[in-house]
């Protein structure tokens, strides 16, 4: 074998002693150390190192896009039970409006963001997080305001109870159908 990845321990530690003296320079000049943050900014050439227990560092690289797809590996996706309880046929009809709403309204990532997204009379990009998605203060629907917050008088829960009844009627019920149709072919 021409290169071996394989470093032993006492080889990892001698490089942990080399990069502490050299990490403060590179810092020093607006270097970074690290090479992945695990974002999409990174570069397809990074590479971090772990062990499979053996006590052996191994280089881990960036797997491309198109073995991901390959694989059909998502960057992030709803887990298929959550997903058949929500909307039990793939069109997205005969979804469960209770499980749709609490799915929006506990969950975080990357999926329920851009869900949330495509609902702009309910939910505004965070000012702390971008990316992230926020309850707004207030939400209209029929005509009729509901506060979200508690500095207002109003509450989350409100809020959510009015979206459970937007989705239960039209035109909420053919959209979060049009929803559940799209997570289902993303899946």
């Amino acid at each position: 074998m021409l290169f071996d990845h394989s470093i032993t321990a006492a080889a990892a530690l001698s490089f942990a002693l080399l990069l502490a003296t050299t990490i403060p320079n590179k810092v020093a000049s607006a270097e970074t150390p690290c090479q992945c943050t695990f974002t999409s900014a990174d570069p397809a050439d990074c590479v971090v190192y772990g062990q499979l227990g053996d006590g052996n560092l191994i280089p881990w690289s960036v797997a491309s896009q198109e073995c991901l797809d390959n694989f059909k590996i998502k960057d992030e996706a709803i887990d298929p039970t959550t997903l058949s309880n929500m909307f039990p046929n793939a069109d997205g009809t005969a979804g469960s409006v209770s499980g749709f709403v609490n799915y929006l309204r506990f969950d975080d990532g990357s999926v329920a963001s851009s869900i949330k997204a495509g609902f702009p009379q309910f939910y505004a990009e965070s000012d702390a997080s971008p990316g992230k998605m926020v309850l707004l203060d207030e939400i209209t629907v029929d005509g009729t305001t509901t506060s979200c917050s508690s500095e207002s008088g109003g509450s989350e829960s409100s809020c959510y109870n009015v979206m459970k009844s937007y989705f239960g009627t039209e035109p909420g019920a053919s959209e979060m159908a049009g929803g559940g149709g799209e997570l289902d072919k993303s899946a």
